[in-house]
């Protein structure tokens, strides 16, 4: 009888502590989860209404930190050393769009390099990582999840104090041309 009572509270103990780590890894799915969403105060009618939207990166917020190596195995982070602005293009593989963008990129490099730094990133391996020196190219899928990027191809506009001045979807080479034009106030030296 008094060896039935040990081995029940034994097993008990190993049913409580397999419980305390379901609840544990529960509790952290669900804050993951309630991270992809963020609390904004919409008028309406009149009255401030909360209302929950989707947690994407919005312009004003500080640009996440991180620091990864390029494909010249320099150390990259969002805001640029020298100062200058940073342009973020995140594409994707599967995505045509993005390699029209990618080969305009040069191009952009040419033209506002001096004032204008610019990171291409990916989320695997692509045919867009031949890119001259100066534009660094990152394959860093945790990047994506950092600033929330769902559609690609997504242009991000950073200050040289790390904080979000533009975030542009789906545009393309001309459009990003134009968007660095009006956001750096100088012209394009081509």
């Amino acid at each position: 009888m008094e060896t039935f009572l040990v081995l029940s509270n034994i097993g008990l103990w190993i049913f409580v502590a397999a419980q305390l780590v379901v609840v544990f890894l529960l509790s952290k799915l669900v804050a993951q989860f309630l991270n992809n969403f963020r609390v904004n105060q919409a008028p309406a009618g009149g009255a401030v209404q909360p209302q929950i939207v989707p947690n994407v990166v919005q312009v004003g917020d500080l640009a996440p930190a991180f620091q990864e190596q390029d494909q010249n195995q320099k150390f990259v982070r969002p805001n640029d050393p020298a100062g200058r602005q940073t342009l973020m293009v995140f594409v994707r593989q599967e995505c045509a769009f993005c390699e029209g963008v990618v080969r305009g990129l040069p191009d952009l490099q040419a033209a506002y390099g001096g004032h204008i730094r610019l990171l291409v990133i990916a989320d695997e391996r692509s045919k867009v990582e031949v890119l001259p020196p100066e534009i660094s190219f990152l394959v860093e899928p945790t990047i994506f999840e950092m600033y929330r990027i769902s559609k690609t191809p997504t242009a991000l506009l950073i200050d040289a104090q790390g904080k979000i001045v533009g975030v542009y979807e789906g545009a393309n080479e001309r459009q990003l041309h134009a968007i660095l034009e009006g956001k750096l106030q100088v012209a394009a030296t081509r």
